[in-house]
């Protein structure tokens, strides 16, 4: 994970996060928590995730500090819940 503080204040950061398992079925499942590496002073704006799977992906929880990934598997069938690539942006 890194970041970058611009002159304006505007924070950005990135990251990778590696998912904890299998989701089997077509129901959202939360499969981590990603910490900001640093703190963003009122909130984050924007965030974008990507990941390896075929899956369907959202953002819950998310505060200035971290967020929560979470999954729904469209397919129906055993997959790995992958490796995720996000990026935010905020101030």
């Amino acid at each position: 994970m890194s970041f970058n503080l611009f002159s304006n204040l505007i924070i950005l950061q990135w990251g990778k996060y590696i998912g904890n398992g299998n989701v089997g079925d077509t129901a959202n499942v939360t499969v981590g928590t990603v910490t900001f590496p640093i703190t963003f002073s009122n909130t984050c704006n924007v965030i974008s995730i990507g990941t390896s799977a075929t899956l369907n992906t959202s953002i819950n929880s998310l505060s200035n500090t971290s967020f929560k990934i979470q999954v729904k598997n469209i397919h129906n069938s055993n997959v790995n819940s992958g490796t995720f690539y996000w990026i935010s942006i905020g101030f």
